[in-house]
């Protein structure tokens, strides 16, 4: 087969390939491809941002850098707020990252290495959960990469840890108030 007919032939068996890829969540337990992310899948659906009344991105028009002439209390809150937004995504993050390790089997490793790159939202997200991509450092720059990594994450966690306990403490002073009154 050669010339036009060829490539005909070509586009009816990638469009078949990918008809049949389409359907792989319809298979039985067991055989679907990425089984075990589907877990991972749903809980990442979870977390899709809906902006119900957050400002997130509304106000990116104000910068970013807090301004020390505004009102010292003022600024505490909202620097709290942002040691809470990086503490929770480091946290989201890593709950993910460590789910897919426990997802990785033999079968995804064979499924992603044959699957169509990127072919739709689960495959690039099961894509990049894996991570299983060369890196182009030598072992030691692997190393202190990792180390600075792991650094910024603590360091991320802690002043939310931090955070929390002044509003755990504030909230149980609130709580101690109000079991006061209505005694």
């Amino acid at each position: 087969m050669e010339g036009q007919d060829k490539s005909i032939a070509e586009q009816q068996c990638v469009d078949v390939i990918l008809k049949l890829w389409s359907n792989r969540a319809v298979l039985p337990n067991g055989l679907r491809p990425f089984e075990n992310y589907e877990p991972i899948l749903r809980g990442l659906a979870r977390l899709e941002y809906k902006p119900p009344s957050f400002f997130y991105n509304e106000f990116s028009q104000f910068g970013h850098d807090i301004n020390d002439d505004e009102c010292a209390e003022t600024n505490m809150w909202i620097a709290n707020a942002i040691k809470i937004d990086e503490g929770a995504r480091v946290l989201v993050k890593e709950s993910f990252d460590i789910a897919a390790r426990y997802a990785k089997d033999d079968k995804t490793r064979e499924f992603l290495k044959n699957s169509p790159t990127y072919s739709d939202d689960d495959l690039r997200i099961i894509f990049k959960l894996y991570g299983d991509k060369k890196s182009k450092l030598n072992e030691d720059e692997i190393l202190e990469k990792t180390r600075e990594d792991l650094k910024s994450k603590l360091k991320s966690i802690n002043s939310m840890k931090e955070v929390c306990v002044e509003y755990a403490q504030m909230i149980k002073l609130e709580l101690e108030k109000i079991n006061d009154v209505s005694k």
